[in-house]
């Protein structure tokens, strides 16, 4: 079957090729951007196959109930309609539950710490655990007549009263909410300095006490979730907004028991903004997928904006009890933090445990003598949480940022003087928070505090404030400090996270004709980053801009990765380690030494610099490749290859982290 040019996914990214010489930053702009701008940019929507039959959910009306009875009859027997699936439908083919059903959604044999997940179906057997948790799938010529039909399925349930409140689910004696948890601590952990404090904080010139919550949110991007999926000659191909398509595809080929080598993942180049909402495997992804096999058409599910609010991973959710100490000049002693962090129900993956676990162990830009952090974990009857920008750790910055102010008032000093007291002078620093992300590395937080007070007209707002407040308008200004942590989940950290390591990845080929293509698996959302990809190979490789395609989000062109930050940079890597083999290839060609720094490259051209000798890259890829008997014995006619960030994928020892199995849990 084909898919109509208008709906191509993966979409080649990059100019029309011109004259190789010729590189127009400019055009390769437009490949990012100006299909948008014109409306002519294509989304999961867009994606329209022969045949192709829609799907609607139904969706639970209550938080927690016991499920009594469906009955699906008056469903099935709707106007249009081809299939209805319960969860004991699915139970019959697939009767392992997530998240064991696919490791990458569980947690890894080398945690740290001992997380409890609950166990669930790819839709629930005889009860819900939030409102809008999918209970039912209905397939229909269109969705008009799926979602009719979907009003027609008839449950009886069994109402439970709903726990919502974190600090009553870990309660003692509390209500077990998941019949396969002892209780309802997904992770408990600890972190930050070892040592006792003795009396630091009965000694200290001020002890402050403070209570900070931080509500749930939920921020959907623009364009909601959508799966397409097809099985057609043994093979699953899905079209899915999801930012880590190797992932989904790992995933996919676990749950429904498909060789991997069978299963194609495609994320869209236009997935309308990701956020963390669009990285994990939402279970109705894998639903859609099993349904595509069972009704064997092409099936369709685009979720509409209810579902995205109701079901969709939420953030925050915290409240930080913090005991903290200061001196009299404000410069912060210790701090111990009772943290809760409510991650919701039926947890997708590790996300909403990490997400509490990067608030607690994510150092700040405060030199904090001694810290330590207690997180627990409690799963409740509301929607999962997990990565929503900045990563997790907006509740502790939240919380910490408040107390500097709570104490700035306590000390009768501003909050720029305290922040100042407090920030990291020397680097690097190491937080006692320890773990994979405790260093901050070299820095200047005085100096970019100062420029932004600066820029911002700190002092002359406050005066402005004081006047505006003199009429009765409630103004103020507010200051807050943090880390932005850059790359926080290396492939070791990843693994040993949430089990899914993060390390990026691209193919780079080049072509008979000179030309290059950069292939990659993750799924930008809307970064320019095809643009950055193509300028920073051409820079390095010395290759024509206009000469580079780029395309993202094809687990079958791409090596598995797991990283959509660190790309970029591979691509410098493989532009060097690629230009190398073209040099080879044109020293030989030139008989002169392969001396590198002998060879200069731009605009697709390499010229030998002692001698003025100079070939096009088309002259050596047509040479490499269509008349390999003219290099040396043993060549590779191919200059190509997959290039990894070795960086982020060192080793480490037995020592550092101990092996235990799974199934020694």
């Amino acid at each position: 079957m084909s898919v109509p040019a208008s709906a191509d996914i993966p979409q080649a990214v990059g100019p029309a090729r011109g004259d190789p010489a010729e590189s127009d930053e400019s055009s390769i702009y437009h490949s990012d951007g100006a299909a948008l701008l014109s409306g002519k940019g294509s989304y999961i929507a867009d994606v329209k196959l022969p045949g192709m039959l829609e799907i609607a959910f139904l969706r639970s009306p209550t938080a927690r109930a016991r499920i009594k009875s469906i009955s699906t009859q008056a469903a099935a027997a709707s106007e249009g309609v081809l299939y209805v699936a319960t969860g004991p439908d699915i139970l019959r083919s697939i009767p392992t539950a997530l998240p064991r059903a696919s490791m990458v959604l569980h947690a890894s044999e080398l945690a740290p710490e001992a997380y409890k997940l609950p166990s669930y179906h790819l839709l629930p057997i005889d009860a819900v655990h939030y409102d809008g948790e999918a209970i039912a799938a209905v397939v229909a010529k269109n969705r008009y007549l799926a979602e009719d039909a979907a009003d027609l399925i008839d449950i009886e349930f069994e109402e439970q009263r709903p726990v919502l409140d974190p600090e009553l689910s870990l309660s003692d004696g509390g209500e077990k909410l998941f019949d396969d948890m002892a209780g309802n601590m997904a992770l408990e952990g600890t972190y930050g300095s070892k040592e006792e404090p003795g009396s630091l904080f009965d000694d200290a010139p001020l002890r402050l006490r403070r209570r900070y919550r931080m509500n749930r949110s939920g921020n959907p991007p623009l364009e909601t979730l959508g799966v397409v999926a097809r099985f057609e000659n043994r093979r699953l191909t899905v079209w899915s907004t999801i930012q880590r398509p190797q992932m989904l595809r790992i995933a996919l080929a676990d749950i429904l028991s498909i060789p991997m080598s069978r299963v194609q993942v495609i994320a869209p180049q236009n997935i309308g903004g990701g956020f963390g909402w669009k990285s994990p495997m939402y279970r109705e992804t894998a639903v859609v997928a099993w349904l595509a096999m069972q009704v064997g058409k092409p099936v369709r599910w685009i979720e509409d904006r209810t579902e995205a609010l109701r079901k969709g991973i939420h953030a925050r959710d915290q409240i930080w009890d913090i005991d903290a100490a200061f001196d009299s000049t404000g410069k912060i002693l210790g701090m111990k933090c009772e943290v809760i962090a409510d991650v919701g129900s039926a947890l997708i993956d590790m996300f909403a445990v990490r997400a509490a676990r990067s608030s607690c162990s994510v150092p700040f830009p405060y030199d904090v003598p001694w810290i330590r952090t207690h997180l627990r974990c409690a799963v409740t009857n509301k929607a999962p949480v997990g990565y929503n920008r900045p990563a997790g750790r907006m509740p502790a910055v939240w919380a910490v940022e408040r107390l500097m102010d709570d104490a700035a008032r306590k000390l009768s000093i501003s909050p720029v003087q305290i922040r100042v007291a407090n920030l990291v002078r020397t680097f690097p620093y190491v937080s006692p928070l320890g773990g994979q992300r405790s260093m901050l590395n070299s820095s200047d937080y005085l100096g970019t505090l100062d420029k932004l007070l600066t820029m911002f007209r700190y002092e002359e707002r406050k005066g402005e404030v004081k006047q505006l407040r003199a009429t009765g308008r409630r103004v103020g200004i507010g200051l807050a400090t943090c880390v932005e942590t850059c790359r926080p989940l290396c492939s070791i950290g990843g693994v040993v996270s949430y089990n899914q390591p993060q390390y990026a990845s691209v193919v780079m080929r080049m072509y008979p004709d000179g030309s290059l293509s950069i292939m990659s698996g993750d799924a930008p959302q809307g970064q320019m980053r095809h643009t950055t990809m193509a300028k920073i190979t051409a820079m390095e490789l010395g290759a024509a801009v206009n000469m580079i395609e780029v395309y993202t989000g094809d687990t079958l062109l791409s090596p598995i990765t797991n990283s959509h930050t660190d790309v970029t940079s591979v691509c410098e890597i493989a532009a060097r380690r690629l230009r190398s083999k073209v040099i080879k290839v044109a020293s030989h060609l030139m008989s002169v030494p392969a001396d590198e720094n002998n060879f200069h490259s731009v605009n697709g051209v390499v010229t030998h610099l002692p001698d003025g000798k100079s070939m096009t890259f088309r002259e050596i890829a047509w040479t490499a490749m269509m008349r390999p008997f003219m290099l040396p014995e043993g060549s590779v006619p191919e200059l190509a290859g997959p290039f990894v960030n070795h960086a982020t994928t060192k080793r480490r020892t037995e020592r550092e982290f101990p092996r235990r199995m799974l199934w020694q849990q």
